[in-house]
């Protein structure tokens, strides 16, 4: 008869999730926070130069400047202000200069010069000449061309402002009306802009030369069309709908200027419901602001859930794998315009900005963790002697301290069993192995993975149970014949010393047996192994 051996495999790809709530940093790491009592704040934006960095914020009142080359220390530059009181200020830069623009207080286009930074900024341009109010700038560097959106005096369109000559002092290449009218925000690369256009959608024209050409595509969503980025290969849109509930949408591009709307991807996250799991289960209309691409990992401000960032290398298995939680005394998402405006992840250094319409100015960075834990393996077989095999491979580039490998019981207290040596040289192929003898009926192992960075990820648990027999013996003590019944046919019996030292087998035993005539009174071990399992107990022999 051929012997089949069948054996009990598990298999855990790590994907790890929040393990208790009311965890406000989740794989990301608060380097700083700044805030002024009394003040609320709109969007952010960096810049660095020299070896520095800094932020840009906008208050109610007042643009911020701040020196945040030490992270865990901004430096105020500069308030400038008071301003008439506003809840939106935007910014963005090129070369030496950061452009400002308000949709309330009238101040027009603000320019601001840089190039004296850490010791001080310049005001050095303010001009109604295009617009007193303004929803949103975007600028296409590769063209020097600052796009703006939401205007007063084009609120049907855009007007396009040419950096190239005097970047300080901008005139006008396209003030235009467009068939879908108002945009609420924009984004372009080499002249194609991708038209925010709130309730009628997204929408993209060529905007070569001194005016945009007819719309090349469209695609429309539920809810209001919010804003665009684009992936660094021109693949993809990330686009945010701005109204309660929506999830942020991948948008495939054929080409940059054809949308492939069969191809979409929808994903989203509910943060602070996992953060109060007691809170109200159907309050899930949560609103992702201003999304952004960095290679393949998206950052999303995300209103009462702060940053939310996601990995987007496998666009059929986008998910979340960090977060950093602005809001932190929100329990609900309704008010839903309160926290995280908007987020900034462009650092040289990667730490990341992000601003909060009540906490004002945060600065964090992404842990190693988040982006390295994803790629461990943990799988384990039982072996025909009871004993669990467990292999533990990876593909690790990121410094690691230490791996170790735990294991529970009853799957809430771990101990440590082994410690695997993570490799020095990155990237690296981690490959090891443990047998674990001490098993029982259900078992339970982890890995808990501790960073240089001082972060630490454990794996979901991986749980790996004993097949039972079901099986009885009698009688024991016992003389001479030995009585058993099992739910599979016993394949081999093995009597052991205590000691383990084999002193006798058979082969497809029957019920009834004799023992051998050699075995003297004592103590043994009598070990039934069928096709899946097996069974070991104590005997007592008397003769």
């Amino acid at each position: 008869m051929k012997r089949i051996n069948i054996v009990l495999i598990g298999f855990l790809s790590l994907w790890l999730t929040k393990a208790s709530s009311q965890v406000f940093e989740y794989k990301t790491t608060r380097l700083a926070q700044w805030n002024q009592a009394g003040t609320d704040y709109s969007d952010v934006w960096g810049y660095a130069a020299a070896g520095r960095e800094y932020a840009i914020l906008g208050g109610a009142t007042k643009i911020f400047f701040f020196d945040i080359t030490n992270p865990s220390n901004p430096t105020l530059i500069k308030a400038f202000g008071p301003y008439t009181s506003t809840a939106w200020r935007e910014f963005k830069t090129y070369s030496h200069y950061a452009y400002a623009v308000s949709e309330v207080d009238q101040s027009g286009l603000r320019i601001f010069d840089l190039q004296y930074l850490p010791d001080s900024v310049v005001l050095v341009n303010q001009t109604n000449q295009f617009f007193n109010t303004c929803h949103m700038p975007f600028i296409d560097e590769a063209n020097a061309r600052l796009y703006c959106a939401g205007t007063n005096t084009r609120s049907n369109g855009v007007i396009v402002l040419d950096l190239s000559l005097k970047p300080d002092s901008p005139t006008v290449v396209i003030n235009q009306a467009l068939p879908r009218s108002y945009i609420h925000d924009i984004y372009v690369r080499n002249n194609i802009m991708y038209a925010s256009h709130g309730g009628n959608g997204l929408s993209i024209y060529n905007c070569t030369g001194n005016a945009c050409g007819p719309e090349l595509d469209r695609i429309v969503f539920g809810g209001y069309n919010h804003s665009s980025w684009m992936d660094q290969g021109g693949n993809w849109l990330i686009n945010a709908t701005e109204t309660g509930g929506n999830p942020l949408r991948m948008v495939p591009l054929t080409s940059a200027t054809h949308m492939e709307p069969a191809g979409v991807i929808k994903f989203k996250s509910l943060t602070l419901r996992e953060q109060y799991p007691q809170g109200n289960a159907a309050d899930t209309a949560n609103i992702a602001h201003n999304p952004y691409f960095v290679g393949n990992l998206i950052y999303s401000s995300y209103y009462t859930d702060g940053v939310q960032i996601f990995d987007a290398s496998d666009p059929n298995n986008i998910h979340r794998i960090a977060y950093f939680d602005t809001d932190r005394s929100s329990t609900s998402y309704s008010p839903v315009f309160r926290g995280c405006w908007g987020v900034y992840p462009f650092l040289p250094s990667g730490n990341i900005l992000a601003s909060d319409i009540q906490s004002g100015l945060w600065v964090f960075r992404l842990n190693n963790s988040a982006l390295a834990i994803k790629s461990f393996n943990l799988n384990g077989a039982v072996q025909p002697d009871q004993s669990i095999q467990l292999d533990i491979t990876s593909v690790i580039n990121v410094p690691i301290l230490t791996i170790v490998l735990e294991k529970s019981n009853e799957g809430n207290s771990f101990t440590a069993i082994k410690e695997i040596l993570p490799p020095q040289l990155l990237p690296a192929n981690l490959a090891s192995n443990f047998t674990d003898f001490k098993t029982t009926k259900d078992n339970y192992y982890r890995l808990k993975i501790t960073y240089a960075d001082g972060s630490i990820d454990y794996t979901q648990i991986l749980k790996i149970s004993i097949p039972q027999l079901n099986f009885r013996s009698w009688p024991n003590p016992l003389q001479d014949k030995l009585f058993f019944s099992s739910q599979y046919p016993i394949e081999l019996l093995t009597i052991m010393s205590v000691e383990g030292k084999v002193l006798s087998t058979a082969r497809f035993p029957t019920s009834g047996m004799n023992l051998p005539s050699n075995l003297s009174s004592g103590v043994y071990l009598f070990n039934y192994q069928s096709f899946n399992a097996n069974w070991t107990e104590k005997i007592v022999v008397q003769r």
